[in-house]
């Protein structure tokens, strides 16, 4: 799949439910939607792969393989749920909103 499509949508969402990158809310003032830790979880996921995504496929083997497989079974987990989230959301039609 393209990024570009991807990033479109990503920012056609966010648009949707007012999120504002960045944006650091204080324990006193309410966000702006309820949806703010949503689009803030992405974010996080996102930069966090990126980073997995640029180590050594070797080294991370490595670590996996030195008795650590709940890693593997954590990213394996964490993908089923994004994998349903990402699927209903795809499959929604943005136009009744």
């Amino acid at each position: 799949m393209d990024d570009k499509l991807i990033n479109e949508d990503i920012k056609a969402m966010k648009y949707l439910f007012g999120y504002k990158p960045g944006r650091i809310i204080s324990e006193q003032e309410e966000p702006e939607t309820d949806r703010y830790m949503f689009f803030s979880n992405l974010e996080q996921i996102h930069r966090q792969m990126g980073i997995l995504l640029e180590k050594d496929p070797e080294m991370i083997s490595k670590i996996l393989d030195n008795g650590h497989d709940w890693a593997q079974d954590h990213i394996s987990t964490a993908k089923e749920s994004i994998d349903q989230v990402f699927d209903f959301i795809m499959n929604e039609d943005f136009e009744m909103m």
